[in-house]
């Protein structure tokens, strides 16, 4: 019911009228429209010669009919005019106010201000919308203006322009330093990961409740109310691991979190703001992969093993740079040679297992994007889970070390690294997710 049909049946209620009678009388009498005018910021741009700025305005009326009983408030917009209002930045003063027609059919949601600069006769471009403080807009360096939520921001003249539904208003601005901007843009990734994190959880806490949790798997993405600037969506995968992809408009990055609550991403700014382990681009899908259930020790079961398969001094390397494969020394026995699916060693034998720490500032298939080690050595059936090996890279060598997969390098079935290793063992590696591994 409007506000304006309950003003009215408060005033003439205690008159005794019947209700019938009062019923007819509100929606007959419909209280009227109220109407005001309204602006509506579409966008801003600067001048060819960078002393203006110019706000493109859709300036209307707002009818509000408040008075029918069953719709309720109902507001109508009627556009009458778009306007360019100037704005001289050396004098902080407003100029010319340029008006035109609405465009035929109504404004769009969101007129661009490149169509109107031949009718202003003035050549202009609009400014950048940078959304939100993650992006580089906010750096103290860019003097250039900039768009941030429907207000102008100009660095260089320390003000801010923003259309307050009348008028423009112009505020001081404070240009953030590098640390306010890197706390700004840490708070947001930790805002955006936590909301679809959680939901994800409540997903699959939802589902686990008719279905195997360790078999989980969602086909599509879900997805939750999202930040400016941003998409994201999450998969629940089996093993129950809960892999999430975000899209900024100047950062793309994934998370992968695994059963222990463990989080890995290919992001370095991802990794510092969340606290997760930074990995290649191949580091979440190997998360991703994880077998979806223990299994108990099986002593005739079979792993992959992997040897050194050269030595290789790179310009650009330290010495130790090392190439690993199936096919490498000392050679794998030869009743069992290489097969990525079943495996060539008796998991009952004991061999250390090949790590891998992910060095994100060089690219995946560069000689440096990781360092190999080796563990002590390790009887397979002791490694019940992909998790499990991951776990005991880390007791051995660190946090970041993970077991080094066969596919890591986006070279499959050879991974080339920084490492001290020997061609003297055999060692058990990650074959993906295939059938060939001790877990």
């Amino acid at each position: 019911m409007g506000k304006c049909a309950l003003r009215l049946m408060a005033r003439i209620a205690p008159s005794g009228i019947a209700l019938a009678a009062l019923l007819t009388l509100v929606v007959a009498s419909g209280c009227g429209p109220r109407e005001e005018s309204y602006g509506l910021f579409h966008d801003a741009g600067l001048s060819a010669d960078r002393k203006t700025i110019h706000v493109l305005v859709e300036h209307g009326m707002k009818r509000t009919d408040s008075g029918n009983i069953w719709r309720g408030d109902i507001t109508t917009m009627f556009p009458r005019s778009i306007k360019i209002h100037e704005f001289e930045r050396a004098t902080g003063n407003f100029g010319r106010v340029l008006e035109y027609p609405p465009p035929a059919g109504g404004p769009k949601p969101l007129e661009q201000l490149k169509d109107y600069a031949a009718k202003a006769g003035t050549a202009m471009s609009s400014l950048r919308d940078c959304r939100e403080l993650y992006t580089e807009c906010a750096a103290t360096t860019v003097p250039h203006p900039y768009m941030l939520n429907r207000r102008v921001v100009d660095p260089e003249g320390r003000r801010m322009i923003a259309w307050d539904g009348r008028r423009l208003v112009v505020t001081p601005f404070e240009a953030m330093t590098a640390a306010q901007i890197r706390a700004a843009r840490d708070a947001l990734f930790r805002r955006s990961v936590e909301r679809i994190h959680a939901a994800a959880t409540k997903d699959f806490a939802a589902r686990a409740k008719s279905e195997d949790p360790e078999r989980i798997d969602t086909g599509s993405t879900g997805t939750v109310e999202r930040e400016p600037g941003m998409t994201d969506s999450y998969r629940l995968v089996p093993g129950r691991v809960i892999m999430a992809r975000f899209e900024y408009a100047d950062n793309r990055f994934r998370v992968a979190w695994e059963r222990n609550g463990a989080c890995v991403t290919d992001s370095a700014v991802a990794a510092r703001a969340l606290g997760c382990d930074a990995g290649d681009e191949g580091a979440v899908d190997r998360v991703g992969r994880s077998i979806a259930r223990a299994r108990p020790p099986e002593p005739d079961r079979t792993g992959t093993t992997w040897g050194v398969l050269a030595i290789i001094e790179y310009p650009e390397a330290p010495k130790g740079t090392v190439t690993v494969a199936c096919h490498g020394l000392p050679r794998e026995t030869t009743g069992n040679p290489c097969n990525d699916q079943k495996g060539d060693t008796a998991c009952r034998t004991s061999l250390p297992m090949l790590c891998s720490k992910a060095d994100v500032a060089h690219p995946p298939r560069s000689p440096l994007a990781r360092q190999l080690a080796l563990t002590a050595p390790v009887r397979g059936t002791e490694l019940l889970s992909a998790g499990t090996a991951d776990q005991f890279c880390q007791s051995a060598l660190g946090d970041g070390w993970k077991a080094a997969d066969a596919e890591e390098s986006t070279l499959k079935y050879q991974v080339t690294g920084v490492g001290n290793l020997l061609a003297t063992t055999r060692f058990w590696i990650r074959n993906g997710g295939g059938l060939a591994n001790c877990w």
